[in-house]
């Protein structure tokens, strides 16, 4: 596959803004919590113009022969570890393992974890994010076990928590014992249905209930809205990132102890909901399941303030919007720095799951950044799946490191 090289060069600020697009990031402590607020443009140093500069490695194209050849046929999502190497996660419905690890070349290593009920294997598994410590975990929904592997495939252990966890849950393990757990709550006969995020301790008990989502019983309620409402999340090597759509652009930072330690807030532009997003939705309605409630569905007139945010081990913040980016299929992404100041803006590919009839919960799998390297993947118009791999020309550690004001 040839390689083809992009350079995207991003300038973030011109000396035209106004007063009020380019005030000083600063710090307030409110009910005990440092909260980050950030104007509508990025922070900006007297006399240094910020950009970040990154280039296009390679891809991993599933329409492609040596992808087939393999066993890849339908990926769900994908993660990186810490030096790079590329995991592909692939749906139970197909034939083969699931699992393929790449290096951070994209030359293919090996496959693991076949399905089947026995010792590390899975029938319908819920792939999680790789870990700080390089580990694989997957929640089997069949067996109600939670598998750890190492970044080799080797089975490190496998057990049974003591708690449910059905399909679009999740239950992941953090370096310090306790859990992110993200788990429906759907009482029989009520009006509303709930998603929430949260921190357990070892023993299961919720330490910190760090987001939730409700949703209205779709037959009991005279209206609906849909899309349903947008709960993100990312993780460093030491902190969770939250935001959740009701809050506004407020991401909320928790220790992996759960303890709230700070709030990062943005001004931002309202994005239209779109007659395309509209058209969209009611193609995804004409499926003899939504029949029930099809008629009662209303749309907003605005997007969220994001739709997806994703972080580096090191603690920088990418928040993906609803604006468009430069070309089709991108949208503009806003870029805060580990103490979360918001200091520079990237136009990247995104088109996820649709939050249509569920929340797009799988959307930690489709983009992500480990070290020098950001991974998008993209649904291409035949309906095959392509994992683009993106360079960055400087570390984003070396990046301004502005300090807000007091």
């Amino acid at each position: 596959m040839k390689l083809r090289l992009m350079i995207y060069v991003l300038i973030l600020l011109s000396s035209g803004c106004s007063s009020n697009e380019n005030e000083i990031t600063r710090t307030e402590i409110i009910d005990g919590i440092e909260v980050v607020i950030n104007g509508l443009e990025p922070a900006k140093e007297k006399g240094i113009q910020n950009s970040i500069k990154f280039e296009r490695l390679f891809s991993l194209d599933m329409e492609a022969e040596e992808m087939v050849e393999i066993g890849i046929k339908d990926l769900v999502g994908f993660d990186a570890n810490s030096e790079g190497n590329i995991f592909l996660f692939q749906s139970n419905l197909s034939e083969g393992n699931l699992i393929f690890k790449f290096n951070k070349e994209g030359k293919f290593i090996k496959s693991f974890v076949s399905k089947g009920q026995g010792p590390g294997e899975a029938q319908v598994p819920i792939f999680n994010k790789i870990n700080k410590l390089d580990q694989i975990s997957i929640f089997d929904v069949m067996k109600r076990s939670l598998i750890i592997f190492d970044d080799r495939g080797n089975i490190i252990k496998e057990y049974k928590p003591e708690i449910s966890i059905f399909q679009r849950e999740m239950l992941l393990p953090l370096s310090n014992g306790n859990y992110i757990v993200r788990k429906g709550d759907s009482p029989r006969e009520a009006d509303y249905s709930h998603l929430i995020l949260s921190v357990m301790d070892s023993n299961y008990n919720q330490i910190t209930e760090m987001g939730r989502i409700s949703i209205k019983n779709v037959i009991k309620a005279k209206k609906v809205q849909f899309p349903l409402p947008v709960m993100t999340w990312g993780m460093s090597n030491d902190c969770i990132f939250v935001g959740v759509e009701h809050w506004g652009y407020d991401i909320h930072v928790y220790d992996f102890e759960g303890k709230l330690i700070r709030r990062i807030t943005k001004k931002y532009k309202s994005v239209p909901f779109l007659s395309q997003q509209r058209k969209k939705i009611l193609e995804n309605l004409k499926s003899p399941q939504a029949g029930l409630f099809r008629d009662k569905v209303v749309m907003p007139d605005v997007n969220p303030p994001f739709q997806h945010l994703f972080v580096s081990d090191e603690g920088c913040l990418f928040v993906i919007t609803f604006e468009k980016g430069f070309q089709d299929g991108e949208y503009f992404v806003d870029v805060f720095n580990p103490e979360g100041v918001y200091f520079a803006r990237i136009s990247l590919p995104f088109n996820p799951p649709e939050r249509i009839l569920i929340p797009a919960v799988e959307m930690e799998h489709w983009i992500t950044v480990k070290g020098d390297r950001l991974f998008c993947m993209v649904e291409k118009d035949s309906g095959y799946k392509e994992l683009v791999i993106f360079q960055f020309l400087s570390s984003l550690l070396s990046m301004p490191n502005h300090h807000p004001s007091p």
